[in-house]
């Protein structure tokens, strides 16, 4: 049996997040309450009002169906929704991979994927971003790891840590080699909306392959505006060109009560002076509202 292989970054940030004075890792900004959130009154009350049962397992109905607005082309029955962006790399890789198939990682990278195929059992292949190429990806080390037997490929786009954005052609070539040889390909897309350098929201992989798995979530580049972050509401997703078989994993399903502030802040002005949004501007606006935070922090 392989040796365990912990996930060194989380198990450090585990131990010191919550008890240090000064956090300079987080990547959100600083949480608010509920109460700053939603302020309106009807939307309190309805919140309220949500039975504390069992969730959905993939995601309620409501949220399912305001995620597709953003991923053209996309029904509901394409979205499951997630306790932690975490859980739905755990899913797609459990359910993908079995003892011995194929994975080629883009490094560097957010290494749960890197460990978790290690601990399945997986062959782990890696291609990279190099510095000297402005941190781009070398696109021929990519064809020289992949082989017929590659069962996935995974990519984050944005790039953490590196912050490199992949051009169209880069992406287009990822897409070519995973059709090539059949490979799923699964991007963390967690950080569009997020750029740095940029006001242009990085495209999805979404839609270019029908073996696409694409994770996002709202504790990143969906920020409240007015007051600050809402990443303590661990509700992600993850989106999949085909039926996604999860029953390899026994997982939890996000809290109805998570699930629902999501739907009902939706309702809500998404910046004091706005009017009420629809799904498809409510996402916008709050990233746009984190864009603003940004730009203006010294």
């Amino acid at each position: 049996m392989s040796t365990f292989q912990p996930f060194a970054m989380e198990r450090m940030m585990s131990k010191w997040e919550n008890v240090v004075d000064y956090n300079l890792s987080e990547s959100g900004v600083h949480p608010i309450t509920a109460r700053e959130l939603v302020d309106d009154p009807a939307v309190v009350e309805e919140l309220l009002t949500t039975k504390l049962g069992y969730a959905q397992a993939n995601g309620i109905s409501e949220l399912r169906e305001q995620i597709t607005s953003l991923y053209p082309g996309a029904g509901p029955d394409n979205v499951l929704v997630t306790v932690g962006c975490a859980e739905a790399n755990f899913n797609a890789l459990q359910t993908l991979l079995r003892p011995g198939e194929e994975i080629v990682v883009m490094l560097p990278n957010y290494m749960q994927i890197w460990g978790v195929a290690q601990n399945l059992g997986a062959k782990v292949r890696a291609f990279h971003l190099k510095e000297d190429l402005g941190w781009a990806p070398d696109l021929d080390e990519l064809n020289d790891v992949i082989t017929e037997q590659t069962k996935l490929i995974a990519v984050c786009n944005p790039n953490n840590p590196t912050g490199h954005i992949l051009t169209e052609a880069e992406m287009e070539a990822i897409v070519a080699v995973a059709e090539r040889v059949g490979a799923w390909l699964l991007a963390d897309e967690v950080y569009s909306g997020a750029e740095r350098l940029s006001n242009t929201q990085t495209p999805s992989f979404w839609g270019r392959y029908d073996k696409v798995l694409a994770t996002n979530s709202l504790s990143k580049a969906y920020r409240d505006c007015e007051s600050g972050g809402w990443w303590g509401r661990r509700t992600w997703w993850m989106k999949s060109g085909l039926a996604m078989n999860t029953r390899r994993s026994v997982r939890p399903c996000s809290p109805t009560s998570s699930q629902r502030l999501h739907c009902l802040r939706r309702c809500a002005p998404a910046c004091s002076s706005a009017p009420a949004a629809t799904s498809a501007e409510a996402f916008p606006s709050w990233r746009n509202g984190w864009r603003a935070m940004r730009n203006s922090s010294p």
